[in-house]
C-alpha cells in the first residue's frame, strides 16, 4: 500500500515527539538534586566519622590538645557542620565517649545486692583505669565545670539515667528487707561510687587500691536491716 505524503509527516513529527519526551525525561532525572534518603546516609557517616575522629584525637593527644578544626579536618568535614549538630568541644567529645560508657558499666542483675553493687564499682573502676577512657573522661568532667551546656548534656544522657538506674536497684533491695528503711538512698549511693571519683579527680588516693568487695561490704555492714 502507497504511503501518502502527510502520513509520512505524521509518523516524522510522532518519532520526534518521543524522542524529545525521553530527553526531557533523561534531563529532568539527572538535574533532579539528590533524594532525601541519600542526604541522611550522607549525614550519618559524617555523624559518625566525626564522633570516631573525636574518639581517635582524644585518646591520642588528650581532650586539651584536640581541637574542633582537628575533628573537622580528621572526619572530612567542615567546622560548621560540627557545630550544626554539636554545640561546643567538649559536647562532640562527650557524645564519642557515650556509646563506650553505656556498654563498659550497664549494670548486672543477679539477686544478690552485694554482688552486684561490687560488681558494678568494678565496671566503673575498670573503665577508668585504663587511660583511653580514664583521663578524657576525667577532663570532661573538669571542662563541665565551666561548660554548662556540657554539664546539662552529661546530666540528661548519662548521669541522672545512671543514679537512677542505682537507686532503683536500691530501692528494690530496701523492699526486700536487705537494706534498712531508715537509710538515705541517694547518700548511700554517693558513697557507693565516692572512692572512685575521689581518687579519679583529686588524686587523694591510688584509684587502683580500691577493692569493690570489700568497699561494698563496709558499706552494707552498715546499713542492713536487723529485722
Amino acid at each position: 500500500m502507497a504511503v501518502n505524503e502527510t502520513d509520512r509527516l505524521d509518523a516524522g513529527r510522532e518519532l520526534l515527539l518521543t524522542g524529545l519526551s525521553r530527553c526531557s525525561a533523561c534531563f529532568i532525572e539527572i538535574s533532579m538534586p539528590p533524594r532525601k534518603h541519600e542526604g541522611c546516609r550522607r549525614s550519618s557517616h559524617s555523624h559518625q566519622a566525626i564522633l570516631k575522629a573525636a574518639l581517635t584525637l582524644t585518646q591520642k593527644k588528650g581532650v586539651t590538645m584536640t581541637s574542633i578544626e582537628a575533628i573537622a579536618a580528621r572526619a572530612g568535614v567542615g567546622k560548621q557542620t560540627i557545630y550544626r549538630w554539636w554545640p561546643s568541644l567538649g559536647a562532640v567529645i562527650f557524645d564519642a565517649y557515650l556509646e563506650i560508657l553505656k556498654k563498659k558499666i550497664g549494670w548486672s542483675e543477679t539477686g544478690d545486692l552485694a554482688r552486684d553493687l561490687a560488681d558494678q564499682l568494678q565496671r566503673v573502676l575498670t573503665l577508668l583505669q585504663d587511660k583511653k577512657f580514664g583521663t578524657p573522661i576525667a577532663n570532661l568532667v573538669a571542662e563541665a565545670q565551666r561548660d554548662r551546656v556540657l554539664a546539662a548534656t552529661m546530666k540528661e544522657k548519662i548521669t541522672l539515667p545512671y543514679r537512677q538506674a542505682t537507686l532503683a536497684r536500691l530501692r528494690a533491695a530496701q523492699k526486700r528487707g536487705e537494706l534498712s528503711a531508715s537509710i538515705d538512698l541517694d547518700l548511700f549511693a554517693d558513697a557507693l561510687f565516692a572512692p572512685v571519683w575521689m581518687r579519679l579527680l583529686l588524686g587523694v588516693a591510688d584509684l587502683n587500691a580500691v577493692d569493690p568487695t570489700k568497699h561494698v561490704q563496709q558499706l552494707l555492714s552498715g546499713v542492713r536491716s536487723s529485722g
